[in-house]
């Protein structure tokens, strides 16, 4: 599975200022675009650029809602697979490069406390979500329940960026003291996606930059 290179810091959106926010949003997007233009599979085509859905992540519908479901036992904490895990060859991952910014905990019950991504094979990221699921009920309005990638000053953030063709495994971890089977977590991830033009996407337009 190899071996996890960072812990990529995700802080509560409502504690970002406004600039903070549009600074991530951009520089995901650029990241979106650098990634089209360095992809050997993407470099021959003109690229659009256009938010993330479900279907470019291996899900059946393109709402980007994705529902885990807890199986461990009462009081065991462990990481288990979610229902994102594409192999390199899925026609989801054929041709398009993928930047994920944040991640919306859309549900009231949360047995998730974090997610761990595994990208071609080896532990890139992981997204501790303690941060808004301790401070309940302070972060019950829903724009709270929002996480982005940490805006370093003066420096680029460090997302889950994911290349054509390449497998992509979604990992969360149950929480000590739920039960078999039941307090699902719905999350929403957020990003962008760069494919070549006509490539099956909704809204698309050429990225500019």
């Amino acid at each position: 599975m190899g071996i996890l290179r960072r812990t990529s810091h995700v802080v509560p959106l409502a504690d970002l200022t406004q600039e903070a926010r549009c600074q991530v949003i951009e520089q995901a997007r650029q990241l979106a675009i650098r990634g089209s233009q360095l992809d050997p599979n993407l470099v021959d085509h003109d690229i659009a650029l256009r938010p993330l859905n479900g279907l470019d992540l291996g899900l059946g519908t393109r709402g980007w809602n994705e529902t885990v479901s807890a199986t461990a036992g009462a009081g065991i904490a462990t990481y288990e697979a979610s229902a994102i895990n594409v192999g390199a060859n899925n026609a989801a991952r054929a041709e398009r490069f993928i930047v994920v910014y944040g991640v919306h905990v859309a549900s009231s019950v949360d047995s998730i406390g974090s997610i761990r991504w595994v990208i071609g094979g080896a532990r890139t990221h992981e997204w501790d979500l303690q941060a808004i699921l301790a401070d309940e009920p302070f972060r019950q309005p829903r724009a709270d329940r929002t996480m982005f990638v940490y805006p370093t000053p003066g420096d680029w953030i460090d997302p889950p960026q994911i290349p054509t063709r390449t497998s992509v495994l979604l990992e969360h971890y149950v929480r000590g003291g739920t039960a078999v089977g039941i307090q699902p977590s719905e999350l929403v991830l957020l990003g962008w996606v760069a494919e070549p033009i006509g490539g099956g996407g909704a809204g698309l337009h050429a990225p500019g930059g």
